[in-house]
């Protein structure tokens, strides 16, 4: 399946991947991804949504202020000019359900910039989902790689992408 010398061989070449899964296999290729990644991979997916209960900042935030005990203050200082280019200023203190589709992605490409990501992992994510973290990180100047997991049977959906293309075999 995955390995952590795979991980790491993959996080060295800095490319933009599309990695072909086996149906059903995806579940404990993304558990099996982001243990063995330490960090470098964050995720943009409905499956690891934001809390309801929590605004949009905190939301973004929470992985700053949890693992490294960081402010809500000083997390938000941290990643204000961020905030700023990709235009998130006026829906920060609201919950996830007040946003549209494109602010939540802003708001998941927003979390992966705050905790240091320097790979984007999206799970068979919609095209236009894909376009609008590319469009972030080019207006963020960032250095951040997207890496999209699909299966075979869906491939070609994203063949404009010119993304390198690997297999996952079992």
């Amino acid at each position: 399946m995955i390995d952590e010398k795979k991980i790491n061989y993959l996080l060295s070449t800095r490319k933009n991947i599309l990695l072909l899964l086996k149906e059903g296999s995806f579940d404990s290729y993304i558990i099996n991804l982001i243990s063995f990644s330490r960090g470098h991979i964050g995720l943009i997916s409905n499956k690891f949504p934001f809390l309801s209960s929590l605004n949009i900042i905190e939301n973004v935030c929470l992985g700053l202020m949890y693992n490294q005990n960081i402010s809500l203050k000083n997390s938000i200082k941290k990643i204000h000019d961020y905030i700023k280019m990709i235009n998130m200023e006026d829906c920060l203190w609201l919950r996830k359900e007040q946003i549209n589709e494109e602010q939540l992605v802003k708001a998941y490409f927003l979390r992966c910039v705050a905790n240091g990501n320097s790979v984007i992992f999206m799970d068979s994510p919609k095209y236009e989902w894909i376009k609008i973290v590319l469009q972030c990180i080019e207006r963020t100047n960032l250095y951040q790689n997207v890496w999209i997991s699909t299966s075979l049977a869906n491939k070609d959906l994203y063949n404009d992408l010119k993304f390198d293309v690997i297999e996952v075999s079992d």
